[in-house]
């Protein structure tokens, strides 16, 4: 199949060829809210306060425990 064809067959099924508007955005607006949610889960759970306030000391014999 050559691109004389190829074009041959789009006009003749030009509805074939169209991608919907949901198919061309999904990607870009899927990620677009997975960052948007994490950025709202930061707030919500005020993660950099509590990163902040945190006793890295007992969050390392926490983690050593778990380890082993």
């Amino acid at each position: 199949m050559n691109a004389a064809a190829i074009n041959d067959i789009a006009t003749r099924h030009p509805d074939a060829f169209r991608r919907s508007l949901w198919t061309r955005y999904a990607t870009p607006l899927g990620v677009l809210l997975c960052i948007l949610y994490t950025f709202y889960c930061a707030w919500f759970f005020s993660v950099g306060a509590v990163l902040e306030k945190a006793n890295w000391n007992l969050a390392g014999a926490y983690l050593a425990d778990w380890v082993s």
